[in-house]
C-alpha cells in the first residue's frame, strides 16, 4: 500500500459535525435529514451519470449545483470539490 492509499484510509469520508451544529444537536431531525439525503441523492447521482453519458452538460452542471450543498453539510469534501469543478466548467457550444 502506498502513502496516498494510507492517507486516504485515514481520512474521514464524511462528518456530521456541521450538520449537528446547524440542527442544534437535534438527533431526531438529524436522523430524518440523513434518511432524506440517502433517498434523494441516489437518484440525482443516477441522473448525473445519465446526463453525462448523453453529453447533456448543462443538466450535469445543474444537478451538480443541486447536490453540492448536501455534500457540504455532510462534509463530504472530495465529492463537494468535484461537484464545484463540474458546476463551473465552461460548456462548448
Amino acid at each position: 500500500m502506498n502513502v496516498h492509499s494510507q492517507a486516504a484510509i485515514k481520512r474521514k469520508l464524511f462528518s456530521l459535525t456541521q450538520l449537528e451544529d446547524v440542527l442544534n444537536g437535534n438527533k431526531h431531525v438529524l436522523n430524518k435529514t440523513i434518511k432524506l439525503f440517502i433517498e434523494h441523492t441516489h437518484p440525482l447521482v443516477a441522473q448525473l451519470r445519465s446526463n453525462f453519458q448523453q453529453k447533456n452538460y448543462e443538466e450535469v452542471k445543474a444537478i451538480a449545483h443541486s447536490i453540492k450543498p448536501s455534500m457540504d453539510y455532510f462534509s463530504i469534501e472530495s465529492i463537494a470539490k468535484d461537484l464545484e469543478t463540474v458546476e463551473f466548467l465552461p460548456m462548448k457550444k
